[in-house]
């Protein structure tokens, strides 16, 4: 049987289809490269924004449309189960805590048979991938950690989609990390939807999972650590930056501040203060002396549904404060099942001329930071490569574009570089046309 998955959403929803790929391939399933050449399609939805939700669900209409067989998977399907119904009446349905159930899904759907799977599962998914055969050509591979969450954010379907904080076992993260760099794998994302509250719910912490990770006997992979939320790493941030200098990790750090005054972070839920914030990021930038090189990345809502003029400035003075290296910006989208869903919305006009302000004041600064690498040199791995070029990341994650050209034919995913900084823009560098291999 031939099927095609198609995912949407964040490295958690990539995560769990490269385990229902690998789950399927185990059972000799062939997973191919389109919807028109398959058997069944499996689709990993997501519900973060509203006009990904619309997209997902015209891609689902658009496949029903043929008579192909669907399997919907992830997010949307377990949070949203009936518009998924509404678009594909006889789609299969897994919700993020039974994608053991693909295979079983799969065969069902393609006999025509109910394929429900929505049982309250605490699965451990690393245990999963471990247990089925994996992919090992690969050069970045996606290690999930714990998913679900300990926050209730008022714009935020997680707890809905994804769940209370379900983490996975340490013993098992290490071992899939461990194959992973045996097999020749450059770069590891371990994901999560809050990193930060790692093992709150085994007794331990990401600490002490960063502790063993150092303590295996490969230096020839990078982890990048997933996002966390501030009040989860304001407590142990001196740890974390002291472990950070170890040669396994990126010089990255993932800290979603969503506003900057402190009447809508309240209004949000939000666990922390902006003063407590600013002082997390002035903290982390302390070591700087040890980290040079070091990237700060943040999520910042534009147009909550309370905050006001005023507010929206705090946010912006706190952009400017903390200058962020990335920031990645969204307008405010009400999401079924939310508090901030039943609030009295901000006029889009408005939403739209914020979230323009916001990212003229985040562009300049990306580009005043990354003008600062341009003349300078550093050693990159290669690890993507399209028709036009090969994408390398810094030890700070910051990613370089190498174009392809003569002098470039040798290169190949995994290699070590060094590269000069001939240009940059407010989000990529790009690499001098000579590079030493």
């Amino acid at each position: 049987m031939r099927v095609f998955v198609k995912t949407y959403g964040c490295t958690l929803n990539q995560a769990d289809s490269d385990i229902i790929i690998n789950s399927l391939k185990s059972q000799n399933f062939e997973i191919v490269d389109s919807e028109g050449s398959a058997d069944v399609v499996i689709v990993n939805t997501c519900t973060v924004k509203q006009p990904t939700e619309e997209k997902i669900l015209n891609y689902i209409s658009k496949i029903n449309k043929t008579g192909k067989k669907i399997v919907a998977a992830g997010c949307l399907a377990t949070a949203s189960p009936k518009k998924i119904k509404r678009y594909a009446p006889n789609a299969g349905i897994i919700t993020t805590a039974n994608i053991d159930k693909a295979v079983e899904a799969v065969v069902d759907i393609y006999n025509n048979k109910r394929a429900i799977f929505d049982s309250k599962n605490k699965l451990d998914k690393v245990e999963l991938m471990n247990r089925v055969n994996r992919n090992e050509n690969i050069i970045i591979a996606k290690v999930p950690i714990n998913e679900g969450c300990l926050g209730n954010c008022s714009f935020c379907e997680t707890r809905i989609s994804r769940g209370a904080l379900n983490s996975f076992s340490e013993e098992q993260i290490i071992n899939a990390i461990k194959f992973s760099a045996e097999k020749g794998v450059k770069e590891i994302q371990l994901t999560s939807q809050d990193a930060g509250a790692y093992g709150f719910d085994r007794g331990t912490d990401l600490i002490q999972l960063m502790k063993k990770i150092t303590e295996i006997q490969n230096p020839k992979f990078k982890i990048r650590i997933a996002m966390m939320n501030p009040e989860h790493l304001i407590p142990i941030a001196d740890e974390f930056m002291e472990l950070l200098k170890e040669p396994h990790f990126y010089k990255f750090v993932h800290i979603p501040v969503q506003a900057g005054s402190n009447k809508v972070l309240k209004d949000m839920n939000r666990k922390y203060t902006r003063e407590e914030f600013l002082s997390l990021v002035d903290n982390i930038k302390s070591y700087a002396h040890d980290l040079p090189d070091l990237t700060i990345e943040t999520d910042i809502i534009a147009g909550y549904p309370t905050e006001t003029d005023e507010d929206f400035k705090e946010t912006i003075d706190l952009v400017k404060k903390a200058r962020f290296n990335i920031v990645n910006m969204s307008r405010f989208w009400k999401r079924d099942h939310t508090l901030a869903a039943k609030l009295k919305q901000l006029p889009n006009n408005e939403i739209r001329k914020r979230s323009i302000e916001l990212a003229r004041v985040v562009r300049r600064i990306q580009k005043e930071i990354n003008d600062t690498y341009i003349g300078e040199y550093f050693d990159v791995v290669v690890t993507e490569e399209n028709e036009y070029s090969f994408n390398a990341r810094l030890d700070s994650y910051k990613k370089v574009i190498i174009k392809k050209n003569s002098n470039t034919k040798s290169i190949k995913l995994g290699m070590m570089l060094k590269v000069k900084i001939a240009a940059a823009t407010a989000n990529v560098l790009y690499a001098d046309d000579k590079v030493e291999l």
